[in-house]
Order: C-alpha cells, then structure tokens, then sequence
C-alpha cells in the first residue's frame, strides 16, 4: 500500500503477503521512498564553505583544475542569495574569504580569491576542517532554510594538527555540536586516507568523492553540486514500527539511527532528499506465531513514518504507510517476491560484498577479497533479475572495484578507494562522477554539461612529472623500494546511454592513468 504525499510517496511490500499463523517467520520487506521528477521553481539558497587544501603536492595539474572548478561553482552554480566562503589550509590556516553574498560584488572577490590560491607545505587537515565548520555554524544573516555544506578537497594524509583519523572525525562531530550541514569530501590521488574522508561524509548523509585523475575535478564537483540545488526534502527521519506483536529485527542499510518516538520503533535519519531520489530500505520483519490460530484477511503488521522540511512548502511533512500481511492456517505456495524487492536484495548483497572484501583487503588478504567480489558478482549476474538496471549498475561497479584488487599496490592506489566511495553511492542510492550511474538525477546531469560548456580563464598548462628526488621521504617512512610497474587500467564499461556525460576537453596536461595511480608523494605534504 502507498500513500502520496505533497512530495514524496511511501511505499510498502513484502517477500511474502500471506503466511502460516502456527509458525513465527522471518518476512523480507521493502520501504520505498520516491521524491518528485524535478526541484520546486525556486531552490533553497545554498551556504557553502570550500575548504582547500594547499599543501605542497597540490602544486602543478590539481590546482589549477581545482581552481577551474572553484570558479565553475562562482561563475555559474551561486546565486545572488546564496552565500560562499573559502578557506585554505598546509600547515597553517587562512580564511581567504569570508561568508559572503553572492552578488555581482561578491562573485568578483570570489574569483579574485580562487585566482590568488597558490601551494605551500605540510597539511593541516584538520585545522582546515575545524575552520570550515567553524565559519559556516557561525555564519549572521542566512537564510533559516539554506542548504549548508562544507566541501574538502585534498590529496594527502594529515600530517600537521590532529593527525590521526578516529581523532579528526570525532573533532568534526563535536564542532559540528548538532549543526545542521553536510559535509562532502573529495580525496584526490593515492595518497589520500579514503576512511577518514568517507566517515566524514558518512556521518552526515554526505558523499566521498575518489579523484582518480585531475581532469575530474570539475566532474565530481558539479555532481556534488547538481545534488544541492535539486533538494526537495531535507531532515527526513523514517520510523518504523511493528505492529501486532510483529518487530523490526533488522534494517540492512546505513542510515544512523537516533532516539524512537515510541518504545521498540526504530527510527533512521535520511538526511536531505533530492528531486528524483528513490530510497529502499532493506528490512527483515519478524512476524510471531498467532497464539489464537489464524485469521481471515489482511491486518496491518507494519507501519512506516515519514517526517521531513519539505523545500516547496517551507513546512514539515508527515506521512504514513501500512504494510497488510495475511495469517491463513498454512503458507500458500508459489508466491514470488515483488520485482523491486528481489532486485533492492541483489544491490544490498553485493554493496555488503564490496564493503566486507575492503575489510578483508585492509586486513592483508587482498587475495580473499578479490574472491569474496567475484562471488557476488557472480551471483548477481545468476539472479533471476540480473538485467535490471539496479543490478546490472552494481555489479558494473564492483567489476570497476575488483581489478583494483590485483596487488598491493593497486589495492592501496584505487582498489581500496573506489571500493569506500562505490559502497557509499550504492549505499545511499547516490551518483557519483564515475560511480552508481544510473541514480544520476536531471540535475546532476545538466550540471555536468554546464561543467564542460563553460568557458575557462586557465591558461593552457605542461607540467612535466616531478623528478624521483623532488620530494624526501617522510622521517617516519621506511626508505621506499624501487617502484614496481604500474598496474594496468581496469576496465571501465560504459554508462547507460541516458546517464552517459561526456568529457570535459581539458586545457591541462594531465599524468597518465598508471602514473596516477602508482605514484605517490612521499612528502606527504
């Protein structure tokens, strides 16, 4: 049954629709949430913080393509209501801009401050993102309904301030103290700490993004953007709740839980919703055995409540939806599970895979995780449901993953990154630049292709490779061994027709691919 709402539309089905009294049961079910096909007329303002990191091997391709894409969003992703700031950091931390308006005043300092950025030394990450949180929870005079989101870019691992990732992550939470922003993170090339960027986003219904050549900067900025201008719901808190002795044992996604309304409801924060999102929650309902024998017709076991800030409406939204389950006296037969359960099953299994064989690899035993991928994708590809477009995109995605896996220099290079953020798209049900496409809204996509048209002030730039000797070993670094050959492209199957985006034509020099991936800057600066 589903009930429409202003917005969105909640739905519930089961694996099954009728089953014995006499036994207690296990029951499959699905919680679909559709958002709307496009925006409201008039988006939220946007509140944005770019947090860039500056450190010395940012110095060359990255930075001017991070500055071609800072001046993408000023140019053409702000608005006159909106509000940006900037904040660069190496081993020390500057504001470079302060939360301004985006008028035609503003956007000129914004450039003006995107043109000035230049690399210097170590890296201050966390001094970096302290700050970044700092100026957007204070920020006077915005909007009460913005849409706040601190963006971190980097390339390398933290050595200046807080240096450990458990340490920066929980730093983060107790500056954000409740704040409501999102924060999306974009590591760039190998040297990068892919969990730590990940569980940044990930405790605030973010995204990480894994930049795996410069050219893509741009791409996955867009994206990031195409997603915060199409919000159609924001605060969104599922809760539900078994009824008539029924209890949720469990819910296979993400989503973090906070405190239930009601004793034995469980309740998931969804974060903000955009316009095209659809959101199925995986549950497994337990279903006790009848002490009074069966009953004729369908009671409600479960019911589902949806609580948001609807952007159209500039109001709070509530909405609910019951789930109805026969209890004849034994289980009919041949009842088929619903199409879009079976296939929500497929995309939760394989998702698990990948994020149980990151572990395995992060553990030294890349050899089993590499096997732990293929036997997934094997059994998607078996599934009765195989050529939908749900499975097919993550098995296309865990393909992409596992020829990461070849050996330890690929696993560290991309294996393990492209598996953090592959997990989290499928996760959430989100797009990326180059993962989980076809969850690639309107938005996103015409963001991408302004992206690309947009003209660009970069000048026409060659950047020959550092010399071996450019950078000195870490002092706590073991001396480096000579460096194998680098590991070969996986493959990359193309997009579905309707998501495909072309390529930027890029004005830079770019490193090759197996140079990207296998060099590392052992500066760590």
């Amino acid at each position: 049954m589903s009930q429409p709402t202003q917005s969105l539309t909640l739905t519930l089905v089961s694996e099954q629709a009728a089953l014995s009294a006499s036994v207690e049961h296990a029951l499959s079910v699905l919680v679909s949430l559709k958002a709307p096909d496009a925006p409201p007329s008039e988006r939220q303002p946007l509140e944005l913080v770019a947090v860039v990191d500056r450190s010395g091997s940012m110095r060359g391709p990255k930075m001017e393509a991070m500055k071609e894409a800072l001046a993408f969003l000023v140019s053409h992703g702000l608005q006159k209501d909106d509000n940006f700031s900037l904040v660069a950091f190496d081993h020390q931390v500057e504001t470079r801009l302060p939360v301004s308006a985006m008028d035609a005043a503003g956007k000129k300092k914004a450039l003006e401050t995107v043109a000035a950025l230049n690399t210097g030394g170590q890296t201050n990450l966390s001094g970096g993102l302290l700050k970044g949180i700092d100026v957007l929870s204070t920020a006077i005079g915005g909007a009460a309904n913005a849409n706040r989101a601190v963006l971190l870019f980097t390339d390398g691992i933290a050595n200046n301030g807080i240096t450990d990732s458990a340490g920066i992550v929980a730093a983060a939470q107790g500056a954000m103290a409740g704040a409501p922003l999102t924060i999306f993170t974009f590591g760039f090339g190998a040297d990068h700490t892919e969990s730590m960027l990940r569980s940044l986003a990930e405790n605030t219904n973010g995204l990480y993004y894994f930049i795996e050549r410069s050219e893509d900067i741009g791409q996955s900025f867009a994206d990031c953007l195409g997603g915060l201008v199409s919000v159609v719901a924001q605060n969104a808190v599922l809760t539900l709740d078994g009824l008539d002795g029924a209890t949720v044992a469990k819910a296979h996604c993400h989503y973090k839980q906070e405190a239930a309304p009601r004793p034995g409801a469980l309740a998931l924060q969804l974060g903000d919703i955009y316009a095209e999102d659809e959101k199925d929650v995986l549950l497994t309902l337990r279903l006790p055995e009848l002490p009074n024998g069966p009953h004729d017709g369908a009671a409600p076991a479960m019911r589902a409540s949806l609580r948001y800030f609807s952007v159209a409406t500039s109001a709070y939204v509530e909405a609910e939806a019951e789930l109805p389950v026969s209890r004849p006296a034994s289980t009919p037969a041949g009842q088929q599970p619903p199409a879009r359960l079976a296939e929500q099953r497929e995309r939760v299994s394989v998702t698990e895979a990948m994020a149980q064989a990151n572990a395995l690899a992060d553990a030294g035993q890349i050899e089993d995780g590499r096997a732990l991928l293929q036997a997934a994708v094997a059994k998607a590809k078996a599934s009765p449901c195989a050529a939908s477009p749900v499975v097919a995109n993550v098995v296309r995605d865990a393909t992409a993953v596992e020829a990461g896996y070849s050996d330890a220099v690929s696993y560290r290079a991309y294996g393990s990154k492209m598996s953090q953020m592959a997990v989290m798209s499928h996760q959430m049900q989100r797009s990326t630049h180059t993962s989980a496409p076809m969850y690639e809204n309107r938005s996103k996509a015409a963001m991408k292709r302004a992206f690309i048209s947009a003209p660009t002030s970069a000048p026409p730039l060659s950047v020959p490779p550092p010399p071996a000797s450019a950078s000195a070993p870490s002092a706590a670094a073991p001396p480096a061994p000579p460096a194998p050959p680098a590991p070969p492209a996986p493959p990359a199957p193309p997009a579905p027709p309707s998501q495909s985006t072309p390529r930027r034509a890029s004005k830079l020099k770019m490193p090759s691919l197996p140079s990207f991936r296998s060099a590392s800057s052992t500066d760590r600066s």
